[in-house]
């Protein structure tokens, strides 16, 4: 299947998602058989529509309801905590899983943790090999992966897969394409990467009421941008220094930044953060382990941490 692939096209991932969702229906038809959903009828085994959905077994009373994942999680998300059958609460924390199918959904669930783990392989490897993005196409279906919309309408966040359930109750933003996206370049990854900050910006603060998801958002793309500057300069020689020194030329031109361009300024703290941490570490060398000679580049990093500090105006670093 992959042997003559360019998994950097379009027509090559689809290829492969066509591939894994046909394994997926064959192994939930062989699990679950005819069986359906008692709330919205879809077969477990999923068909052409709808993807496979395993049973998730409600304590009601008189007589225990059997719904498919997908009907739970909605439920879950919309913090009813309800059956959609016969109203009955269950409990937030309950066991999903009945013994009467325990081992065959643990059995699909293995299956299926093989599969997402091929896909980030395929997506690491291959779709983001020599560090140069996908097409413009590919970018967007990836992005389509992370997220699926519910019955009612709302966009909810997933694992990356290529497979249409396992929403999460909460939203969660993952790094995994996130770093992907960083460490590549160019205007379209920027434009990709602008448009996913802002689609999981709207995803975890929809009410702009709590502010601490956004925090948290921002704070994880701050992390992965971090990281990659971490990754791109990561032996201790001139190259480095030399970075590190024009990051802080170009914040003390910053040091005031446009509230419009939160995803610009998260990536200006970023380098900056960086810098920081590269001159921290030569003067903890120099100074204190006095293993370090102050040469022209660490001369120049130093005075550039100086100046900076002397241009927002702030002794306490001092």
């Amino acid at each position: 299947m992959l042997a003559q692939a360019d998994m950097k096209t379009l027509a090559s991932v689809e290829k492969v998602e066509k591939f894994l969702k046909s394994c997926n229906r064959d192994i939930s038809s062989r699990l679950f058989g005819i069986q359906s959903c008692s709330s919205c009828a879809e077969p477990f085994k999923g068909n052409e529509r709808i993807s496979p959905s395993i049973p998730v077994t409600l304590k009601c009373r008189p007589k225990h309801h059997t719904i498919c994942k997908s009907c739970y999680d909605e439920s879950v998300f919309f913090q009813s905590y309800k059956c959609p059958i016969c109203n009955q609460p269950f409990e937030k924390d309950m066991n999903s899983i009945s013994e009467y199918h325990s081992k065959d959904i643990m059995t699909y669930l293995d299956f299926r943790r093989r599969c997402n783990s091929f896909f980030m392989e395929v997506v690491s490897q291959l779709c983001f090999a020599e560090g140069t993005p996908p097409c413009a196409e590919v970018v967007t279906k990836l992005l389509s992966y992370i997220t699926i919309p519910t019955k009612y309408g709302q966009q909810l966040t997933k694992e990356l897969t290529v497979f249409d359930d396992g929403i999460d109750p909460t939203p969660v933003v993952r790094s995994f394409l996130l770093q992907h996206l960083i460490r590549t370049s160019g205007v379209e990854v920027s434009i990709h990467l602008d448009e996913y900050f802002r689609t999981f910006l709207m995803l975890v603060n929809p009410s702009k009421e709590d502010h601490s998801k956004t925090l948290d958002l921002c704070l994880l793309v701050l992390q992965c941008m971090e990281d990659v500057c971490h990754q791109k300069n990561t032996e201790e020689n001139r190259e480095q220094k030399v970075a590190a020194m024009d990051m802080l030329k170009r914040a003390r031109t910053r040091i005031k930044l446009n509230s419009d361009r939160l995803l610009e300024n998260i990536e200006h703290i970023a380098n900056t953060r960086f810098a920081l941490s590269v001159a921290a570490k030569y003067m903890h060398k120099c100074f204190t382990e006095q293993t370090v000679n102050i040469d022209k580049q660490l001369k120049g990093l130093l005075d550039s941490v100086g100046k900076l500090f002397d241009d927002s105006g702030s002794n306490w670093p001092k």
